[in-house]
């Protein structure tokens, strides 16, 4: 399976730092003279929170859900902080007026501004300290269409009730919603378009399962908070949580913010909440998919409710990728496949372990991939059967020709089209030996957002005593509460809830897919992927495109094909050529100049084949 996402891990480093052109209008000096960081301590755990100067230099605004009342308030802008106190608050919009006199002269307050609503897909800009980091960074992402546009008709179900319960902001509030994950500590922040207007402040989101609903109070709240006759905080701020907003802690430690660089550019993953199963699947976009592996695996697990298994969910602050790792496991970026090489073969894990097999635990990285056929064109995110092929590249990576074959889990297979270009694909992969007994089983998610896929992979493994594998189906061992089994039962449903911020713009256009076609038809225009066996022994195999290997005593050397016509493969390995027909039998080789002799005769392996030769 290694070849699978780890060649495209450097497009994952490089992807996450590619800047475009409308970022490049981006003023980072303007936005940080006018940004703060706003930190509530003195009552339950300290928060840090975004703030923004306005009209002068001592007036800060953040959001309300962010500063308990009778909480100690600081507020710092370019490295000077200082102590803050409650003017005015609007509970209806989630705001706060807090002044904080003798910030320094080179902090800069917005004067003004924009009421008018940014266009849908317009590009806007923020500035805030996430997950309690001491320096500010800015964050992009896009306004959304939503009409009407209020928080009652963004969000439904338990989410809403949610906000009903907490008593702010209103429910029948006028918001912009965005499309972006909105990262812890942001809230309060200011929102400004491409052309540095004022348009709103950062305030959302609630939970919507890994993700969150994301919203921005337009700018002229702000109007109505400066005429406010209350300075009351709300008891309930107070209780507020990671349940509720995006309001930060802060302080980072190794198991809050996960660094790590690549080629020169840094990379920060955040820990935006920890919760149960039950919490995330409650307003879950794939619901039906979480409970399927539950149904398949949690009574072998000696799981009885989803409350039992809890997770740590992780945002990428730059494309809004979201992960899950089973809470208490360690998220690493390390080389899992070759630890004692020179091998630069680096993922982003989570518990992994080694094995005959490659690796047990949960990796993930970018998804892209290269499908060659006799073109060898590119198969884009963007392509209608950009799945259906990706399907393919998955049973032909984890085949290992006279050693290991693949079947997909056609009980697994979910492909959801959220509509806009956002999908999500998820399936498992058993793999067998050619005694049909199963060496591993990988669970996939790949999410596609903005053309873009990202994926996880999960690998559980039969070897050792306890496990999914040793339980599932296994009358003769009680494996109840068996704490393997547990483990890797969370590691296959962290793989599932891999995604993307915002993927679901719109659950009402969801369409689920459980049964479509993938490329398993072994003819004259697929002939990419077949293992060609004389017997017992495979001879051939085509592994990608052109490139073929050839097989003779246990050893391979790799042949270029060099041409192919009338159903007959002409390729060269080394000293030799060979002359194969694609749909099986007699087969030649000639040496440099010589004449074609016959050599053996070889049959395509076709699905069930192994099975039946080895009855």
């Amino acid at each position: 399976m290694r070849i699978l996402l780890s060649k495209y891990l450097p497009g994952l480093l490089l992807a996450l730092t590619a800047i475009s052109e409308s970022q490049a209008q981006y003023d980072p000096d303007f936005m940080e003279a006018r940004s703060v960081r706003v930190v509530a301590s003195g009552v339950g755990k300290t928060r840090a929170s975004s703030g923004f100067l306005w009209k002068s230099r001592d007036q800060v605004i953040t959001s309300l859900h962010s500063v308990p009342g009778g909480s100690k308030v600081s507020v710092e802008c370019r490295g000077v902080r200082k102590p803050a106190t409650v003017l005015k608050t609007l509970p209806m919009a989630d705001l706060i007026l807090l002044k904080a006199p003798g910030l320094p002269a080179s902090c800069q307050p917005f004067t003004s501004f924009e009421a008018k609503k940014p266009q849908p897909f317009a590009t806007l800009f923020t500035f805030g300290y996430h997950a309690g980091a001491k320096s500010g960074t800015s964050r992009k992402f896009e306004k959304g269409h939503a009409n009407p546009e209020r928080l009652n008709t963004l969000i439904t179900g338990v989410p809403l009730q949610a906000i009903k319960d907490f008593g702010m902001p209103s429910t029948n509030l006028d918001i912009y919603y965005v499309q972006g994950g909105l990262l812890p500590g942001y809230s309060g922040g200011p929102v400004v378009d491409q052309n540095k207007r004022l348009v709103g402040i950062v305030d959302g989101g609630l939970n919507k399962g890994t993700s969150s609903y994301n919203w921005v109070i337009p700018a002229k709240y702000l109007d109505k908070l400066m005429v406010s006759a209350s300075s009351a905080i709300p008891r309930q701020v107070a209780q507020s949580s990671d349940k509720h907003f995006s309001s930060g802690i802060d302080e980072v430690t190794e198991a809050t913010v996960v660094n790590y660089e690549q080629d020169g550019v840094q990379h920060s993953w955040v820990l935006t909440k920890t919760q149960s199963l039950q919490e995330l699947a409650a307003t879950a976009d794939d619901a039906e998919g979480v409970d399927q592996l539950l149904n398949l695996f949690a009574a072998s697990a000696g799981v009885t409710a989803a409350e039992q298994l809890v997770f740590d969910i992780y945002q990428e602050q730059t494309e809004g990728l979201i992960i899950a790792v089973p809470s208490g496991q360690v998220m690493k970026y390390e080389n899992i496949e070759s630890p004692e090489s020179d091998d630069e073969d680096y993922w982003l894990t989570s518990s992994p372990e080694q094995m005959s097999g490659g690796f047990t635990g949960i990796r993930f990285a970018y998804a892209d991939f290269d499908v060659h056929n006799d073109l060898k064109e590119i198969i884009s995110p963007e392509a209608e059967d950009y799945f259906q092929h990706l399907i393919t590249e998955l049973l032909l990576d984890c085949v290992n020709p006279g050693q290991t074959y693949c079947q997909l889990q056609p009980d697994m297979m979910r492909l959801i089209d959220f509509g806009g270009g956002n999908k999500v694909l998820r399936l498992g992969i058993a793999n067998f030996d050619y005694q049909n007994n199963p060496t591993y089983f990988d669970y996939y998610s790949f999410a596609v957002k903005n053309n873009k896929p990202f994926g996880a992979q999960a690998r559980i493994s039969p070897e050792g005593d306890t496990g999914l594998f040793q339980c599932i189906g296994n009358t003769q061992q009680n494996c109840q509460n068996t704490a393997t089994a547990r483990v890797q039962l969370s590691q296959l449903i962290s793989a599932q809830l891999t995604s993307f911020a915002g993927l679901n713009t719109g659950s009402e256009q969801a369409t689920l897919q459980t049964d479509f076609a993938y490329d398993n038809s072994w003819d004259d225009t697929s002939t990419w992927f077949i293992p060609y066996f004389e017997g017992q022994e495979v001879r051939f195999f085509n592994t990608r495109g052109y490139e073929w290997r050839v097989y003779f005593g246990g050893e391979y050397q790799v042949a270029t094909e060099i041409s192919r016509e009338n159903g007959m493969v002409v390729l060269q390995a080394e000293e030799l050529f060979y002359t194969l027909p694609i749909a099986g039998g007699q087969y030649f080789y000639s040496p440099p100049g010589g004449e074609w002799a016959p050599y053996g005769s070889i049959q395509p392996l076709q699905q069930g084949a192994v099975q039946s030769d080895q009855q």
